[in-house]
């Protein structure tokens, strides 16, 4: 017996992927979402606790979204420092002081983890300013968001994506 669907909000779609929000066990929770409409609107709390005021909140949105929308047209990056690859196939978009973290899957309720290329020979396109970020799934779910607050990503926060994603995949699961 499987169960609706879920109903993943677009964030963008592009010639190379999709990308969309997870959603929590609960079938409706998307914490990119909340993340990403606090910074729309200049009120992210987290952001503040950065000294991330409104101005710059509303500029990074656009920034992430930007790049977003190119890596899901091209495949890549827009700039370099615009995504990164942090553990257990668990990656970010970033933009100033900003980070939202996603997954990559086919859809069907599993994922291959990836990894990070740390040589550019070993990169499938060595050309492209993001070569260390591998081909990823045609489906991108956005997990969370966090300020950057230092050099290292918090554990927690890979921790709580890595949960977001456990929960999301479970939904495709279910339709199978």
């Amino acid at each position: 017996m499987t169960k609706e669907p879920v109903e993943r909000e677009l964030v963008c779609e592009g010639r190379w992927c999709s990308i969309s929000y997870a959603i929590r066990r609960d079938g409706t929770t998307a914490p990119a979402r909340e993340v990403l409409d606090y910074l729309k609107e200049g009120t992210w709390s987290e952001g503040e606790d950065v000294a991330m005021h409104a101005d710059e909140q509303v500029e990074t949105y656009a920034a992430l979204m930007q790049s977003m929308q190119h890596y899901a047209e091209h495949g890549d990056g827009d700039r370099e420092e615009s995504m990164n690859g942090l553990d257990d196939g668990i990656f970010e978009f970033k933009a100033g002081r900003a980070r939202i973290a996603f997954f990559d899957t086919p859809g069907d309720g599993t994922f291959t983890p990836r990894w990070k290329i740390s040589n550019r020979d070993d990169s499938p396109n060595p050309d492209s300013v993001t070569w260390h970020i591998p081909d990823l799934d045609p489906h991108i779910r956005l997990c969370n968001g966090w300020p950057k607050r230092g050099q290292k990503t918090n554990p927690g926060d890979i921790s709580f994506a890595r949960k977001v994603r456990f929960e999301d995949l479970e939904h495709d699961r279910k339709q199978r």
